[in-house]
């Protein structure tokens, strides 16, 4: 077996045993290394492989905000909402560009936000009022 088909049978085995919270983290590693894997072809002959990347990011995207439970907390619900549909305008502002400074952006803001649901998780927090903004089991679609 390849590296990388190690590497996606590990990830596949930690999504059927992880957590609410933690396939959320998942999900935003995948998203992110999209991102960076995209931000490596923005030359025109690229083009393909930066599409394809970006659009595996967008389905990431697409993935959490699936997960978002409204009915649960409102607020962070909206919140997440938003910051996704932003995620998501700036990424498709990089394909129409073939531009790599709006995924530069998204990929801080990504990671920033992917680092506080690690922390949740690490502190035991999974069941706090901003984690409970997402439904269980509903993040699981997206991998490599």
């Amino acid at each position: 077996m390849c590296e990388n088909e190690a590497g996606r049978s590990y990830m596949e085995a930690d999504i059927r045993t992880a957590g609410p919270l933690r396939l959320v983290v998942l999900v935003c590693d995948i998203g992110i290394d999209h991102l960076r894997r995209a931000a490596g072809n923005t030359a025109v002959a690229d083009r393909d492989e930066f599409v394809a990347h970006t659009g595996k990011a967008r389905e990431a995207l697409m993935e959490l905000m699936e997960a978002l439970a409204p009915e649960k907390c409102p607020a962070v619900a909206g919140n997440l909402l938003a910051l996704y549909g932003y995620f998501f305008r700036r990424i498709t502002e990089a394909r129409v560009d073939l531009d790599a400074e709006p995924l530069k952006e998204v990929m801080k803001l990504w990671s920033e936000l992917r680092d506080g649901w690690n922390q949740l998780l690490e502190q035991g927090l999974a069941g706090s009022a901003t984690a409970g903004a997402m439904e269980t089991g509903k993040v699981v679609s997206v991998t490599g």
